[in-house]
């Protein structure tokens, strides 16, 4: 059974789907040479930071909300 089936059938399909967009965002910085702590973006996401947030910080979660959106929209 293929793996996207199988999530399905088991309901994990929505939260398998936000760690993998949390991920590629930390990944898409770390491209650029900068690193940041998937934590600190699950943080940030969630609106439960306490600290500032840097430069990078706000650069992933733009890159998270850019895979959001794109996910979302119907396929041409």
């Amino acid at each position: 059974m293929r793996l996207d089936a199988r999530l399905e059938a088991s309901g994990l399909a929505a939260g398998w789907q936000s760690r993998c967009d949390m991920i590629e965002a930390v990944r898409a910085l770390i491209l650029d040479g900068h690193l940041v702590d998937v934590g600190d973006l699950v943080l940030h996401d969630a609106g439960m930071d306490v600290r500032h947030p840097t430069h990078e910080l706000t650069r992933a979660a733009s890159a998270l909300r850019a895979r959001r959106t794109a996910l979302a929209r119907p396929a041409p």
